[in-house]
């Protein structure tokens, strides 16, 4: 699992949350963070800068560093024109296009599917969209048959897919389809069936200027692209998932149970799962993963890392990895470790209690939600029921950097602390289940008093349960403005391929009303990082206020945060 947080986290969640919460580096976001080079200067580059390095970067075909400068520019305090919207929607479009080609999963699914079958996945992804995706506007016939034909495009444009599927293609066929695809994209198109009509014609073109010796495996291999332009060119949510993403997403995997992270160009543990291989092993955070199975991973992609990492039920991986050594700091033990894999489940909570007895933090609670995944309801109820039973008589709620993930799991996670009626969310769709309001049942609500900790990096779900705490006077927000979402994806298994798709359902509002979506979770208290976790220490004295103990600031004591 690799994750894409940095020691300056950056507004880049349009990438980053699909990875977060596949663990990969994100539910409500498209993709992943490459180890590839920041903008300058990208704490606070000027506009005009960013502007630059990402015409730059989409000129040259580094599509992840043009989106990163391109995301920078779209959740800027100024508005993106449309250019830069365009021009962002490709680029995440064609970065997409090569990570999802470089799974092998993906790969492999391909070389399963009967063209029936990549037929029948095309049909089941226009009628999703025309039916689900809260704007029916830009679900219309033409502008998905336009939209997929142009993924196709992209694809010859892609060197590393014209090697793989079409090995036989030289420039003069490639322009040629080039031509034949721009000719199809003039013809008036009313309904879907016309779309799925122009795949196998195209496919025996393909066929007879020599680029691919099978019809039949092409018509799969343009079925699935055509599907893929037709989600990913709506907007930048929603997103066909390959069979590795959509296992992730619902946070089961096999593999070995760490997150990985990239700093320096080095792969580095940041977090290892509870009842893994990787805990079994004694492996840490702050390990440094040099080798798997003897290749050297420094400088690889992310994606490339974390599929590694993965595999069948006990089989056996080989890591070399490098940790401190506590005698001598400047050389780090250096170890070879075989590990089995297994499935693993990917906790998204983790809780603890705020300090020891006697630091004046021993009734006081900490749970942390890095994401909202189908087990992450029951994850909180049972670190609640656990801080309970340790006696806790307030709780530190910390939503930093948490991506968002299921919808399903935002509002059954917010049921926990609202009583019974407690509007938790509205939502606007054209699903009758996504168009309506979303209330608590209040079954046996949590009572302490509570503190939440957001940031900008807080999103989408996250802000669903910040909003619904805040706005029915549950609890005091403190940190930054939300990142500012504002819409909900569905997921939806497709039939044969092993993967799925990711829908914009709809946009949602807080319980007063106030959309999301722009302007993000306003906190009660703002509070500037100008110190080591400033936002904890304000939030954390603003609880012990509540429960009539002194700050800790006055107190001699200090927590171990």
């Amino acid at each position: 699992m690799l994750s894409a947080r940095r020691e300056h986290p950056e507004r880049f969640k349009s990438i980053l949350s699909l990875m977060l919460l596949t663990g990969v580096a994100l539910l409500c976001f498209p993709l992943v963070l490459q180890a590839a080079p920041s903008p300058t200067d990208f704490s606070s580059p000027s506009r005009k800068n960013l502007e630059s390095q990402a015409r730059a970067a989409h000129k040259a075909g580094n599509w992840l560093l043009a989106v990163r400068c391109y995301d920078e520019l779209i959740h800027g305090k100024e508005k993106p024109s449309a250019e830069v919207r365009e021009a962002y929607q490709e680029c995440l479009r064609r970065y997409s296009l090569q990570r999802r080609h470089g799974d092998r999963l993906y790969h492999d699914s391909l070389g399963k599917l009967e063209q029936r079958d990549a037929l029948a996945i095309l049909d089941q992804v226009l009628e999703t969209l025309s039916k689900s995706y809260f704007d029916p506007h830009k679900t219309d016939p033409g502008a998905l048959f336009r939209n997929g034909l142009q993924e196709i495009a992209y694809a010859l444009d892609d060197e590393a897919f014209t090697k793989q599927y079409l090995p036989t293609a030289d420039k003069k066929v490639l322009d040629a389809l080039r031509v034949r695809l721009e000719e199809l994209k003039a013809q008036r198109v009313t309904n879907s069936q016309q779309c799925r009509d122009a795949i196998v014609p195209f496919a025996r073109y393909a066929h007879q200027q020599g680029a691919v010796a099978n019809v039949q495996r092409a018509a799969v291999l343009f079925a699935l692209e055509f599907a893929c332009g037709a989600c990913n060119s709506l907007d930048e949510y929603t997103l066909y998932l390959t069979p590795f993403h959509l296992n992730a997403l619902r946070g089961r995997y096999v593999g070995v149970g760490v997150d990985l992270a990239i700093t320096d160009q080095k792969v580095v543990i940041s977090r290892v799962y509870p009842n893994s291989p990787a805990e079994d092993a004694k492996l840490a955070a702050g390990d440094r993963v040099q080798q798997i199975d003897s290749q050297d991973v420094d400088g690889m992609a992310p994606d490339a890392v974390a599929e590694r990492l993965l595999g069948e039920p006990d089989t056996i991986i080989e890591l070399d990895v490098l940790s401190d050594n506590p005698m001598n700091p400047g050389e780090p033990i250096k170890s070879h470790i075989r590990l089995v894999r297994r499935a693993v489940a990917t906790p998204t909570v983790e809780h603890r209690m705020a300090g020891t007895m006697g630091s004046g933090l021993e009734d006081v609670g900490y749970l942390r939600i890095h994401s909202f995944q189908e087990t992450t309801p029951k994850e909180v109820q049972e670190a609640l029921a656990q801080l309970q039973t340790a006696g806790i008589k307030g709780l530190i709620l910390d939503l930093r950097g948490n991506p968002g993930g299921l919808f399903k799991a935002a509002v059954q996670v917010s049921d926990l602390f609202l009583g019974e009626n407690s509007i938790i969310v509205f939502t606007q769709g054209q699903l009758k289940e996504f168009n309506k309001p979303y209330k608590a049942e209040g079954g046996n609500p949590f009572q302490a008093p509570v503190v939440v900790l957001v940031d900008g990096d807080t999103a989408s779900s996250a802000e669903i349960l910040a909003a619904a705490l805040k706005e029915n006077g549950k609890a005091k927000l403190f940190g930054q403005t939300t990142f500012g979402k504002g819409t909900i994806q569905q997921i939806i298994p497709l039939n044969h391929a092993g993967g799925g798709i990711r829908v914009t359902v709809a946009r949602f509002s807080s319980p007063l009303k106030t959309l999301v979506a722009g302007s993000g979770v306003v906190p009660n208290v703002t509070v500037v990082e100008t110190e080591s976790d400033a936002t904890y220490s304000r939030a954390l004295n603003e609880l012990l206020l509540l429960l009539g103990k002194m700050p800790m600031s006055m107190s001699p004591m200090m927590s171990g945060q």
